[in-house]
């Protein structure tokens, strides 16, 4: 999860999301001090460790690791690693899909075939990419400017044809957007800062508030016709219709939430904290109820994945089907 830095926010009062170069309207924001306070940390902690991803499609699971951008291709069940790309920059997102691997990273999106064929630049224009999603014919991926003014980095989302081209912004956001995740017609993603979670359609238009005065919403699932996220403030777990309605609460875990992804009519995540030393792959409900361990005790998880219906991990150099809970 990134640390953002925040100094004197409250001189800040800028819209979280606005559309394409349009300037944003000044407001108070709404977020509390101490949500600002769980933005600030690791404020001093310097850079954060390059991230490891995990992506998952019918022919195996794709890793992407370390500060020069390794991805590699490994078996589903388990087994040696074929390198697929080496990008030269930490990997913001991944994403396995229509035999590709699409990858996020420094300035660009690649597309990596997964049997053969020369990496593809689908566009070298961002100034830092991140999360990525693709459909059939498009890439929706967060770019990234530090530049953007104080200590927060400005973010939008832009949507590139699959065979390369120039990014259209659909929306803006003061911070960081953390992901992003799609359906026939619509992209959605969390504004921590705004503590929203929003709606734009994917050919473009205005963007569509679903919920409003969140605590510091981040990672982002779709089960169903539902939108599942994590909100840091209280540690849960809440979910909104896609077609917009009163947010709910799922389940609470002090824990923390780490690497979410939607399995059938579930979701599925890691202690983001040990407990009793150990992480664990727990689960609960798109209607709440019981949660239930999904893997047995284990020293680390370093990231999660779903094809809908299996669940796959990521602990150091092994990437495979999570274990049945003992």
């Amino acid at each position: 999860m990134a640390a953002l830095a925040l100094v004197g926010l409250c001189a800040v009062g800028f819209a979280g999301w606005w559309l394409s170069s349009e300037p944003p309207a000044p407001h108070v924001t709404g977020t509390s001090d101490d949500d600002l306070e769980l933005l600030a940390r690791g404020l001093d902690a310097g850079p954060p460790p390059a991230p490891e991803h995990l992506a998952v499609d019918a022919d195996g699971l794709y890793v992407a690791r370390g500060n020069e951008g390794l991805v590699e291709a490994r078996p589903r069940s388990g087994g040696a690693a074929r390198t697929l790309a080496k990008v030269g920059a930490p990997v913001g997102g991944l994403a396995a899909a229509s035999g590709a691997v699409w990858i996020a990273a420094g300035r660009a999106v690649h597309r990596v075939p997964v049997a053969s064929g020369p990496d593809v630049h689908v566009t070298d224009g961002l100034s830092r990419a991140g999360a990525l999603a693709v459909d059939a014919t498009s890439v929706f991926v967060v770019d990234v400017d530090p530049g953007g003014g104080g200590l927060v980095p400005r973010s939008s989302l832009v949507r590139v044809p699959a065979s390369g081209g120039t990014p259209v912004v659909l929306a803006r956001a003061q911070g960081e957007i953390p992901g992003v995740v799609l359906d026939e017609s619509s992209a959605y993603f969390c504004d921590p800062l705004e503590g929203s979670v929003v709606a734009v359609p994917k050919a473009g238009g205005a963007p569509r508030v679903l919920a409003t005065d969140r605590g510091l919403p981040g990672e982002l699932v779709m089960v169903g016709d539902a939108l599942v996220w994590v909100e840091r403030r209280s540690e849960s777990l809440f979910a909104v219709p896609k077609a917009g309605g009163t947010p709910r609460a799922i389940t609470q875990d002090f824990a923390g939430f780490a690497h979410l992804v939607a399995r059938g009519r579930a979701v599925a995540w890691v202690d983001e904290a040990a407990v009793d030393g150990a992480f664990r792959v727990l689960s609960v409900g798109l209607d709440g109820g019981e949660v239930a361990a999904q893997s047995p005790a284990v020293d680390g998880v370093d990231a999660l994945a779903s094809d809908g219906a299996r669940l796959f991990w990521l602990r150091g150099d092994e990437a495979s089907e999570v274990p049945a809970a003992d």
